[in-house]
């Protein structure tokens, strides 16, 4: 399997920015987390070809805190299948909510691993997070 490479990230940031009327940015220096300041829409990506994915301790400090953020806030997870991408949306304040049934590594880090059923995405550490597919490129 080819990995999840900047140019599908890419992809990735061109489809959200069409399906959310959005110009989005990235914050500070984290590759995952990007905002568009006029549809007030943040988001966060996870990408791979695997059902493993990781998000650092001192990003999902920054997405706590977000919570009660005056905009819409959306985990995005991207399955990569040979040349396209299935994308995935849910809600991001559930994922930071249940952050503590994630797995802990021994940096601090979190990760987590996901399941897929037809055109919806769970989280196989029991969260009520629950991702619908909202395209294919």
């Amino acid at each position: 399997m080819t990995r999840f490479i900047k140019a599908d990230r890419q992809k990735t940031i061109n489809f959200l920015n069409i399906y959310y009327n959005a110009n989005f940015v990235k914050l500070f220096n984290f590759e995952k987390l990007l905002f568009d300041q006029n549809s007030k829409t943040a988001v966060v990506i996870f990408g791979g070809t695997g059902d493993w994915h990781g998000i650092t301790s001192e990003i999902m400090d920054f997405l706590v805190s977000l919570g009660g953020a005056d905009y819409k806030q959306y985990i995005i997870l991207v399955e990569k299948r040979g040349f396209c991408l299935d994308i995935f949306s849910g809600a991001l304040d559930i994922f930071v909510k249940e952050k503590n049934k994630l797995i802990r590594n021994k940096d601090g880090d979190y990760q987590f691993h996901h399941e897929r059923k037809d055109n919806k995405i769970c989280l196989k550490e029991d969260t009520n997070l629950e991702l619908n597919i909202i395209g294919t490129v």
